[in-house]
């Protein structure tokens, strides 16, 4: 483009110049030689300018050209780029819902745990108190018993004695009767 530039003021000068008075026919051929070279010099930069646009423009176009025919390829692979995305983001709210759904049943594991363990800790308090009036009422019972069995000797000594009694009062009787008589 600078070359047609410069080379259109050239021609400018040279046509804008004064033209000195007609001189013989020779001048005038060699004026008129001399603007058809600069006019050819002018084409001949001008194809120059389109060979090389036409080179630049094989090199945008051949790249162009590749991604035109690459293109469905790459929508394809951007197609399931995107495909894959969304399973992964799809698993990732599922992995998510799974995580959470996990986390309020821990928590829920662990309420009823604590629970257990309050409910446990009360069992085990109780246990000990009854352990503890079991016992008491063991010693009770075999304080009782003894209390019972030596009122048991008492009381077999007690007919025993009753019985020597009725036996002495009853011989008395016999003895008094057979005496009396």
């Amino acid at each position: 483009m600078a070359q047609w530039t410069l080379i259109d003021r050239q021609l400018g000068k040279i046509w804008s110049r004064k033209r000195p008075a007609p001189t013989p026919a020779l001048d005038v051929v060699g004026e008129q030689a001399e603007t058809v070279r600069l006019s050819i010099a002018s084409m001949e930069a001008r194809l120059d300018e389109l060979k090389s646009l036409s080179t630049d423009f094989a090199r945008l176009v051949r790249p162009m050209d590749d991604f035109l025919d690459r293109h469905p390829q790459l929508q394809a692979r951007l197609a399931e780029a995107e495909a894959g995305l969304q399973r992964e983001l799809q698993l990732g709210r599922d992995l998510r819902r799974e995580r959470d759904e996990a986390a309020a049943a821990a928590l829920k594991a662990t309420d009823e745990a604590a629970q257990s363990a309050a409910a446990l800790a009360r069992q085990q308090a109780l246990a000990r108190e009854t352990e503890e009036t079991i016992t008491e009422l063991r010693l009770a019972l075999s304080s009782q018993s003894e209390a019972a069995e030596a009122l048991r000797r008492k009381n077999d000594d007690e007919t025993e004695r009753s019985r020597a009694l009725a036996d002495e009062c009853g011989a008395l009787r016999t003895q008094t009767l057979t005496q009396g008589q």
